[in-house]
């Protein structure tokens, strides 16, 4: 990949863009006349009302609520150094236009040392500063987030104010919560060179990179952690931040936001939550904390309180008042037997989808990475229930990855680069679905980039020869709208002709029946000028409530 640098402008003021008399505006619905507008002008009789159908069925799907981050980077390549960026909180509920929450401009061009241009996920955009944790209430009526330049890649540029945000889905009563978390939202998993990212040339000389990654890899990929999560019964959230651990030391921790007065409270306090050596490469120490009533289920592979000796990435689940906590292991009778061993260990009451990281060799390693990293082991989806584990797929790939149960719990959801119906000859990242026996399998995407096959599946990686990632496209952050009978998910690919530049990362919706597919965001991607300047707009982190 190129390895020009280019020059960005980080968000540094913060600017809400609505008010409380928002609250009383009228729901305002022009996608349709400004999608048949810019796009059905000048169309012949038949051609337009094609094109209008398509208007009404693609970008005017009526949803519940959605609430996302649009990252737009104007770049110019050195040695102009000139530019500008923008990001904006959106939101959008029912069938109504979106409402600017927030903006976050930048009054100066600053490097771009990690690429972002090149990228084409936009959760990645965390690792480039700005807004980084990110969550919508259950009720879908208000937005929390957190505005940081502690761990971004730019040299620093101030904020007025940096911290968590809590405002209404109307734009009204944005408040200042407290200030961000010290622990970043990003990894950097080691790759052999030449694929990934500079990471060691773009932590010089940033005294926050040297002290998060003092032993930088010389190349790397960047994964991002960016959800926020919401109590379904109280008004606070959960996330990461440092800490104390049992002997005094400094560990990354689990803690809640009360998002009605900003007091903070650690769930994990005095257990150790240090990285560990055998952690897998490019996976913080501690991650994806969720709460559901009471009780806060967190990822790690740490040894908190001696429950986890083997250090394996396991589910772990505490109360939120810090007390019970246990780690919750699968069986490892209920593993196959030529594929026991490293891997997510979950069981326990209820049921669950899990991806367990099994040993053996796959089908389709990623070159560069370590040995143990995750893009060199196989990954296949499990049905846990109880103590009941069930193994669904059996496709001996790294990415397989499951995506949880419908609501009715009978079937699950994945993503996967499989072909085991023989319909995915490019074996690019498609979204399927299996009943909790291992049975009706279903693939409910079918798209491709062209007749060549996809490099890397459904890891999003830089390849060799190649500005930006490597042919092929990927699917991210699924979740599901009930009510609806929904998925939606974003993705880099062309689906049905709705997503022609292949440098966008656009949010779809889907019926579980694999019918039904429409685009909810319109971001430009990448887009390179006459002039040698790009233009980058990525829309995420999102999140979704069928509310």
């Amino acid at each position: 990949m190129s390895r020009t640098r280019v020059s960005l402008l980080l968000a540094a003021l913060v600017v809400p863009l609505a008010s409380a008399a928002t609250a009383k505006q009228q729901c305002t619905r022009s996608c349709r006349q400004e999608c048949e507008q810019a796009r059905c002008t000048g169309l012949g009789e038949r051609a337009r009302r094609t094109c209008v159908r398509t208007c009404k069925r693609t970008w005017c799907a009526p949803i519940g609520t959605f609430a996302w981050v649009d990252n737009e980077f104007y770049t110019v390549f050195p040695p102009d150094g000139r530019g500008e960026a923008h990001q904006r909180v959106m939101i959008r509920r029912g069938n109504c236009d979106p409402v600017k929450l927030m903006e976050l401009t930048v009054p100066q061009p600053v490097p771009d040392p990690l690429g972002f241009a090149e990228f084409r996920i936009a959760p990645q955009s965390a690792a480039v500063g700005g807004v980084q944790r990110f969550g919508l209430r259950p009720d879908g009526m208000a937005v929390a987030l957190e505005v940081s330049n502690a761990t971004r890649s730019f040299p620093l540029v101030p904020l007025p104010q940096e911290g968590f945000f809590f405002v209404n889905a109307d734009g009204s009563d944005l408040r200042y919560l407290g200030p961000p978390s010290r622990e970043p939202l990003f990894v950097l998993e080691p790759v052999d060179s030449p694929f990934g990212t500079e990471c060691r040339s773009g932590c010089h000389d940033l005294p926050w990179c040297d002290q998060l990654f003092p032993n930088a890899p010389e190349r790397c990929f960047v994964i991002t952690f960016p959800s926020l999560n919401f109590s379904h019964i109280a008004n606070f959230a959960v996330f990461t931040d440092l800490g104390t651990g049992p002997a005094g030391e400094t560990a990354t921790q689990v803690w809640m936001l009360d998002l009605d007065t900003g007091v903070r409270t650690p769930v994990t306090q005095g257990k150790s939550a240090l990285p560990s050596a055998m952690c897998p490469p490019g996976l913080p120490s501690v991650f994806s904390p969720h709460v559901s009533d009471d009780t806060v289920r967190f990822m790690s592979c740490a040894n908190p309180d001696g429950l986890n000796p083997n250090n394996q990435l396991a589910f772990f689940t505490v109360k939120t008042d810090g007390a019970d906590l246990q780690a919750i292991p699968v069986p490892p009778s209920e593993l196959p037997r030529d594929l026991r061993g490293f891997g997510l260990k979950i069981s326990g009451g209820g049921t669950a989808t899990a991806m367990l990281n099994l040993q053996g060799r796959p089908w389709n390693p990623v070159g560069g990475v370590p040995a143990s990293s995750l893009g060199s082991l196989i990954s296949e989806v499990f049905f846990v229930n109880g103590e009941d584990v069930l193994q669904l797929t059996n496709f001996h790939r790294v990415d397989t990855i499951d995506q949880g149960l419908s609501p009715s719990g009978q079937r699950a959801f994945f993503i996967a680069s499989a072909d085991p119906l023989r319909t995915n000859r490019t074996n690019n990242c498609q979204l399927f679905s299996i009943d909790t026996l291992g049975a009706h399998l279903r693939q409910l995407t079918h798209f491709s980039e062209g007749e060549d096959p996809s490099v890397n599946g459904c890891i999003n990686q830089l390849q060799p020869g190649h500005a930006g990632p490597a042919p092929g496209c990927v699917i991210n952050s699924v979740t599901q709208d009930g009510k609806r009978r929904a998925i939606l998910f974003d993705s880099s690919c062309n689906l049905s002709g709705t997503n022609p530049n292949p440098d966008q990362d656009q949010v779809f919706i889907i019926r579980t029946d694999g019918s039904g597919l429409r685009q909810l965001t319109q971001s430009k991607g990448r887009v390179n000028h006459p002039d040698g300047s790009v233009t980058t707009e990525l829309s995420g982190p999102w999140e979704y409530r069928s509310e």
